[in-house]
């Protein structure tokens, strides 16, 4: 894995994602777009060995889209 530097407010953010997935929660990121959201995510999870799932909100997601059919 590449070496990264990760800023005090992002690693707080990091640890926060970490922590609610380690019990088992369901993290919820919002954010205006390009602020890292997603990139966090798919970083964590690289660096957890796990992989990761997703979701692209919007005004007009359905039901079916976020817990299938």
């Amino acid at each position: 894995m590449r070496r990264v530097s990760v800023i005090e407010s992002a690693w707080r953010i990091l640890q926060h994602v970490s922590l609610a997935a380690s019990l088992n929660q369901t993290p919820l990121l919002v954010g205006p777009t390009g602020t890292g959201k997603s990139a966090a995510v798919k970083w964590l999870a690289a660096y957890n060995g796990v992989a990761h799932l997703t979701v692209s909100m919007k005004p007009t997601i359905g039901r079916e889209e976020l817990v299938g059919a």
